[in-house]
């Protein structure tokens, strides 16, 4: 209900947010389309971080994540019928993996879903979860803003070659995101390995990144050929600064799920927070002048000073528990 609450007020006041994406309130197809992806978005974030998380099937998330990620494979094929292809391809993955989310359910609970309001819950979840919903708004805010802010400042091409590229880095962040929630899934059931487990999930990001980001390095603008020339042109040089933010970026998610196995949010709402606001106000102030790879220093920039941040921490505190904990 709020994400629909609130896609309504983004629609309202879209010629304040984002003129340039005026068209999804003229047209009441994109409209309608717009409300149901937002829907069904939240929707598929509870399935795969909420419910899988519990019930410690942090796979079942992964192949969530890979049916959202179907959306770079189709977009060349959706092209020929402009915003709409680009649009459609956006939001029938993340449809198709809301109902493999209802699927997967189904074979771990006897659960089925029904639209009702329960005051007494949402009264319990609103305070036991607060911090951790400030939190997630903070890290989906430069996924979300980022393209907004292309658009808006450099119009609708450079975000073309910006959300390509922005897409392709999201695969590799995807790696260490997806490990960071099956370390939340196995912490909570047993925190006392929480150090160990989380060491040996960085060193396993970290030979899957080293991989990833040299397959890039080497093959990205044949990648990126899949879309036309003119992406592999335009596209070439964000790409490789974004999927190099996924080193410290993957850092910032193995020690925010660290903190959150412990239940201390407020390192995790700092965590986002200063990934967030940092990426944003880089973005803003470089975009104008180096275009859509500055966009990518202000990703780059805003997980590596947060790193940074937490590595001064973790040698100030030393061995002292009793005041870092981790």
């Amino acid at each position: 209900m709020l994400s629909l609450a609130l896609s309504i007020i983004f629609i309202v006041g879209i010629d304040v947010w984002s003129p340039s994406l005026a068209i999804i309130k003229d047209s009441g197809l994109f409209l309608a389309l717009f409300i149901a992806f937002a829907s069904l978005g939240t929707l598929t974030a509870l399935q795969h971080q909420g419910v899988f998380v519990g019930f410690r099937r942090a796979e079942y998330s992964f192949y969530q994540t890979i049916v959202i990620f179907i959306r770079i494979a189709i977009i060349p094929f959706l092209v020929a019928f402009g915003a709409f292809g680009v649009y459609a391809s956006y939001g029938l993955t993340l449809v198709l993996a809301f109902f493999l989310g209802i699927f997967l359910i189904s074979k771990i609970t006897s659960y089925k879903p029904f639209p009702a309001v329960r005051k007494d819950i949402i009264n319990d979840i609103f305070h036991f979860s607060f911090g951790n919903y400030l939190a997630r708004i903070f890290e989906d805010l430069p996924t979300l803003v980022l393209p907004i802010m292309v658009v808006n400042m450099l119009g609708a091409e450079k975000n073309a070659y910006f959300f390509i590229a922005w897409q392709i880095s999201m695969l590799l962040h995807a790696i260490p995101r997806w490990t960071s929630v099956s370390l939340l899934a196995e912490g909570s059931y047993n925190q006392e390995k929480i150090v160990w487990n989380a060491r040996r999930a960085v060193k396993f990001i970290l030979i899957l990144l080293t991989v990833t980001i040299t397959g890039i390095f080497l093959f990205g603008k044949h990648l990126l050929q899949i879309f036309g020339e003119q992406y592999a042109k335009n596209s070439l040089d964000v790409l490789l600064i974004l999927v190099l933010g996924s080193v410290p970026f993957t850092f910032n998610v193995v020690y925010a799920s660290v903190k959150r196995v412990r239940k201390e949010i407020k390192p995790v709402i700092w965590i986002y927070g200063g990934i967030a606001v940092i990426t944003l106000s880089v973005a803003y102030l470089l975009v104008r002048v180096y275009g859509i790879e500055g966009v990518g220093v202000g990703w780059l920039a805003g997980n590596t000073v947060v790193a940074a941040g937490i590595g001064m921490k973790r040698v100030i505190c030393g061995n002292n528990k009793s005041r870092c904990h981790y």
